[in-house]
């Protein structure tokens, strides 16, 4: 073999073993190293990208629908929500209307209507005190013939505290012990301060004169035969420490110093939806009961009918509803122990009734005393067998008999 032939096997060795042609390659091609892999690399880039765009595209296809379907199912569930509440608000609806029809037909009391025309101003407010009253109309026998003047209440004629020395009396309440206390409103400018005097009931001598405070209108004076404490219903509010009024659905219960003739704290604050009165009494249990008239129109309470409250704690609740309130201006509310009824007070007449039978009251239960004089009736209170009433503006009687 020649020497060319030699170095033409040896190169052809070296290309095998390199690898970048193959034997079975025609020997009229040409070699080009790069050619076929990177045409193949370009188609694959190609297709992946390709690829990858509708993955993209199916992606946010698949978003939409389902943003879609959200909302499909949120409007659904809204429409449904909307009609579950139209239902429960008939149903709702419904069911007031039962029970404004069951309270009108077993919680009204269908009571006789004594209820007079007063002009409180010009009929009340000037009629002078009598020393004598007895019924005239009603279906109870009263008579109050025993006048108890009230000592240290002069008559000034000035027109600060309402012309009298000490004001006027709004309540009175009388102890076991024979301790007559009578509250006082005293505020000519501000109509809530009070002041608190304490007598003898046995001969109305004065013991005591107590210190002015702010308390309300002082309608709202009584006994707790439980606890042995003495209570004021306190129905305002303050506002840097002067009251501006009075908040009916607001109950304030306060504790009354039988030394200091003051409060000695705010006991107990209810906040109720109900408009309640300036009264309160206390009953052998020590529950608490208060009265209130209704002035307005309203579809499930009668207009100018009495509602009836009963608290214990912080609960207060509607027990009964009378249908004509005995006088349009309530003055007080007290409890007799001896016979277990609660007395309302009005200007010129006086109703009871018993608390123990107040799911079952009748008109038969209710008894009412109409005055022969239309005085204003501030207060009543319960002591040795016998009733006191307080007569605006300086005088006590002394009934005849307990009823």
């Amino acid at each position: 073999m020649n020497k060319k032939a030699c170095e033409l096997c040896l190169f052809i060795g070296s290309l095998l073993m390199v690898g970048d042609i193959d034997l079975n390659t025609p020997a009229s091609a040409k070699i080009n190293h790069s050619y076929k892999p990177r045409v193949k690399r370009v188609a694959n880039q190609h297709q992946i990208n390709q690829h990858r765009l509708n993955q993209r595209r199916y992606q946010q296809m698949q978003k939409t629908h389902l943003a879609n379907v959200r909302k499909i199912h949120h409007y659904q569930r809204v429409h449904q929500h909307h009609h579950i509440q139209i239902e429960k608000r008939k149903i709702r609806q419904i069911k007031r209307q039962k029970a404004a029809k069951r309270h009108q037909n077993s919680s009204v009391v269908k009571n006789r209507n004594y209820h007079f025309d007063e002009n409180y101003r010009k009929d009340i407010r000037t009629a002078q005190p009598q020393k004598s009253y007895h019924e005239v109309a009603g279906n109870d026998r009263i008579t109050f013939n025993h006048p108890v003047y009230l000592r240290y209440i002069k008559y000034t004629g000035r027109r600060n505290n309402h012309g009298y020395e000490h004001g006027d009396p709004q309540s009175i309440s009388i102890l076991p012990n024979g301790h007559l206390y009578v509250l006082f409103n005293v505020g000519h400018r501000d109509s809530s301060i009070n002041r608190i005097i304490e007598y003898n009931a046995k001969n109305g001598k004065l013991i005591k004169v107590g210190r002015r405070f702010h308390g309300g209108h002082g309608q709202g004076l009584s006994y707790d035969y439980r606890t042995h404490q003495l209570w004021e219903c306190m129905n305002h509010y303050r506002n840097h420490g002067y009251p501006r009024g009075i908040i009916p659905k607001v109950l304030i219960l306060s504790k009354i110093d039988q030394k200091k003739l003051k409060p000695t704290g705010h006991w107990l604050k209810i906040r109720t939806r109900y408009k309640l009165g300036e009264n309160v009494a206390y009953d052998k249990s020590g529950d608490y009961w208060n009265v209130s008239r209704n002035y307005y129109k309203n579809k499930r309470i009668p207009i100018d009918s009495l509602q009836i409250y009963r608290g214990q704690g912080r609960k207060l609740k509607m027990v009964k509803d009378i249908l004509h309130s005995p006088s349009a201006c309530i003055q007080n509310l007290t409890y007799n122990p001896d016979t277990n009824r609660l007395y309302v007070v009005g200007n010129g007449v006086i109703m009871s009734f018993p608390i123990n039978n107040l799911n079952h009251l009748t008109n038969h239960n209710i008894k009412v005393a109409v005055m022969n004089h239309h005085s204003e009736f501030e207060g009543l209170a319960f002591w040795n067998h016998r009733a006191y009433l307080l007569v605006h503006p300086d005088l006590i009687l002394r009934s005849n008999k307990n009823f």
